[in-house]
């Protein structure tokens, strides 16, 4: 009996990785690709959270980071940022890849506003059912896996664009 419990403690990590993995894969086909490494890493960002700019600008800018990795990139509004016409305009581009560079690079928010498609509505919903199951409350939100690893490092903990005035 003793070992049963031990068996089963030990294997409950192993659950929680399978059920990122499967979260993550229902919506991988609305991900922003960038890079072409080995491990991937699956990150949810505001586009109007300033230190998700930040971390995504890294990422497009240095090469040697799209030569390691893959960046899977979702775009999941956070409440304190009204981005929803971004993420929309992003999603609904002939190009999302084009249109999210444009923004997190150049800040071209000025953006004619158009009526939202069914099909982007689904995209944002879906997104937005995975990072409520997986309890996202941060921008950048990153979970990555490294090659031949059974495990995921993701990170945690209070970010400053969930913080009240911070950038006030």
């Amino acid at each position: 009996m003793k070992s049963l419990i031990i068996l089963l403690f030990l294997s409950l990590p192993l659950f929680a990785l399978e059920d990122k993995q499967v979260l993550i894969h229902s919506i991988s086909q609305h991900a922003i690709t960038i890079g072409t490494g080995e491990n991937k890493v699956y990150i949810f960002v505001d586009p109007l959270c300033p230190m998700s700019q930040t971390f995504i600008q890294e990422i497009f800018i240095r090469q040697d980071l799209q030569k390691t990795s893959t960046y899977y990139i979702f775009l999941y509004q956070l409440p304190r940022f009204s981005s929803d016409f971004l993420i929309s305009h992003i999603y609904q581009s002939k190009d999302p890849f084009y249109a999210f560079e444009d923004i997190i690079l150049f800040e071209e928010y000025d953006i004619t506003e158009e009526p939202i498609k069914q099909s982007t509505l689904k995209i944002i919903q879906d997104i937005k059912t995975v990072g409520k199951k997986m309890q996202i409350t941060t921008s950048p939100y990153i979970l990555s896996f490294d090659k031949a690893s059974h495990y995921y490092r993701s990170s945690k903990g209070s970010a400053p664009s969930t913080q009240e005035n911070v950038f006030d």
